[in-house]
């Protein structure tokens, strides 16, 4: 184990003992702070290496944590934060490990894989890791295997296997100060929907609510998992401000590395120019897909009174498993750029519009324009 933060569900500690103890065990160190009583001062969400734990790593030794408790003491998990000073170190972080209670392993025979530090502290990048429920033992990035006509083949779509999945927005349908979104659906590498809660999703920014005299606005990223996908009615979407050379990231995290088929999107529907438009899809800081997520259809409110279509979903496949592909026909995300990056230039007895392109281009954003937005849970 390179480095980890463990925080354990006990306040019986009374030792803890580490092999190496710190990088003050070589020789050309004597005062590193990085020290083996920093895994429990209680300051784990930082970037400050001030607060975290590090020691010289070699393979052909063993690196082992042990923790003694006064009496007999029931432990049903840990929770780990990985080493984060930052983005590039972050390779630093322990990666897989065993656990041993008494002498007798309590993980599965390949370890626990550990998830990355973030780099940055967006959320509480904290790992839960529960004994009585064993990890999914696959590596994080490794293809995975299906059966096609009773024959174990390679996916060739090559499905994502990850810990953190983020959509990193890249513009919106014209609004410069406001991005949302309707909901999101994940499916596992046999089409199953992954149940998200609260707790699997946040996003950065957060919300509306970080804006000043913004207060109690729902549109939070937990509507994003809500169920309700398919509405006009604002208490069941996400809504975030847009800040100049800032890139608004939604992050879906697991303790486990998680394999999926196919990705669900429903975009912003209230109001459509606040929809997504470019974005990517990256699984543990890898991209995996980009492209264009479509409007609402404007007519979905309906031209007739009373009549109202439904907020179509689209879709982000990443199986070739038929009977997937067969039900998201009508849905499917094509996976590039290019046919929203052509240069369209309109003119009018030779003087030339406004291009296509510049229509959806960042311009210089005045803030002190923005304008206030606020749903609250009573309308």
């Amino acid at each position: 184990m390179n480095e980890a933060c463990i925080y354990l569900f006990s306040s019986l500690l009374t030792t803890i003992q580490a092999v190496p103890r710190d990088l003050n065990d070589l020789e050309d160190y004597d005062d590193d702070d990085r020290t083996l009583d920093k895994l429990l001062n209680g300051d784990n969400v930082t970037l400050s290496d001030e607060n975290m734990w590090l020691i010289p790593y070699d393979e052909d030794s063993t690196q082992y944590l042990k923790i003694n408790f006064q009496q007999p003491t029931t432990v049903t998990g840990i929770r780990i934060w990985n080493y984060n000073k930052n983005l590039e170190d972050t390779c630093r972080g322990a990666r897989l490990i065993h656990l041993y209670m008494d002498d007798r392993e309590v993980s599965p025979e390949n370890g626990y894989f550990l998830r990355k530090g973030p780099g940055h502290c967006h959320f509480d990048y904290a790992q839960d890791i529960i004994f009585n429920v064993t990890q999914q033992q696959q590596q994080p990035h490794q293809q995975s295997l299906r059966k096609v006509h009773g024959k174990t083949t390679d996916d060739t779509s090559a499905m994502p296997c990850g810990f953190v999945f983020q959509l990193r927005v890249l513009s919106s349908y014209g609004d410069p100060y406001y991005i949302g979104l309707n909901g999101i659906e994940i499916f596992d590498q046999a089409g199953h929907k992954i149940q998200l809660t609260e707790n699997n999703i946040t996003a950065f920014p957060h919300s509306c609510n970080i804006l000043d005299g913004v207060k109690d606005d729902v549109r939070t990223p937990d509507k994003l998992v809500d169920g309700v996908n398919d509405t006009f009615d604002g208490r069941h979407m996400w809504l975030a401000p847009v800040f100049p050379g800032q890139t608004n990231i939604i992050y879906i995290v697991f303790d486990e590395p998680i394999t999926i088929s196919m990705i669900k999107l429903w975009n912003y529907s209230k109001t459509p120019q606040r929809g997504v438009r470019q974005f990517g899809i990256f699984v543990d800081d890898l991209l995996v897909y980009s492209g264009t997520l479509p409007q609402p259809a404007l007519f979905s409110r309906g031209i007739v009174p009373g009549v109202q279509l439904p907020v179509q979903h689209h879709t982000v496949l990443f199986t070739e498993a038929e009977d997937i592909a067969m039900k998201e026909k009508g849905h499917l995300l094509s996976s590039s750029f290019s046919m929203e990056e052509q240069e369209v230039t309109l003119t009018n007895d030779r003087a030339v519009l406004k291009s296509h392109k510049e229509r959806y281009s960042k311009s210089n954003v005045n803030q002190e324009l923005r304008p206030m937005t606020s749903v609250t849970s009573r309308r």
